[in-house]
């Protein structure tokens, strides 16, 4: 390694395992103090004996199916409950997924390689894997992913201040390639 800190595939750095062998009597005795505190994952006893773990990925066009080899490893000891939020994204949306009888799911190719983690979490819960479609994401001007945490416009906005529908669906390529696009409003012309 060039000196760097190992980072996860979000760029976070990895936790050094600060905390692991901490007495359980001392973590009780911050935890009241009310430290900043969470429970993490000890990934190398969690893909202890997954060998083959994975997942499905689906071609929603076509409906074919191909397995996705996960490395889960790879995101270190992650969080899964933190002293601020109840559970994580990744165990809330396994737990939910489960629950709810979710078969397929679509997300982000921003999130997919966070799939690896909920493979794991799932496996070891005994619990059913959905299959997964990542698709591309939509992107702004400046080439920033429309995104509710970058106060993008939504979808709401955009149909006040006039685009049409079609105008949407072409942006998110719902149209034929062999149709053209429709005649675009002022609202929905790219500026000069």
């Amino acid at each position: 390694m060039d000196g760097a800190w190992p980072r996860d595939p979000d760029g976070v750095p990895l936790y050094p395992g600060t905390c692991r062998t901490l007495a359980p009597a001392e973590a009780a005795v911050r935890i009241a103090a009310g430290a900043s505190h969470a429970w993490r994952l000890d990934m190398g006893r969690a893909v202890s004996g997954t060998d083959g773990l994975g997942w499905t990925s689906f071609d929603p066009d076509s409906g074919a199916e191909s397995g996705v080899p996960a490395d889960p490893a790879r995101w270190g000891d992650v969080v899964i409950v933190r002293k601020e939020a109840p559970t994580s994204y990744h165990l809330s949306v396994v737990l939910d997924d489960a629950r709810q009888g979710i078969t397929h799911v679509v997300r982000g190719r921003d999130v997919e390689p966070a799939t690896d983690i909920h493979a794991l979490l799932a496996r070891r819960l005994g619990l059913p894997l959905p299959r997964y479609h990542h698709h591309r994401l939509l992107m702004d001007e400046s080439g920033q992913k429309l995104a509710k945490t970058r106060n993008s416009l939504s979808l709401a906005a955009m149909r006040d201040a006039g685009v049409r529908a079609a105008a949407i669906r072409e942006r998110l390529g719902f149209l034929p390639p062999e149709r053209p696009p429709p005649e675009r409003t002022p609202q929905e012309r790219p500026p000069p």
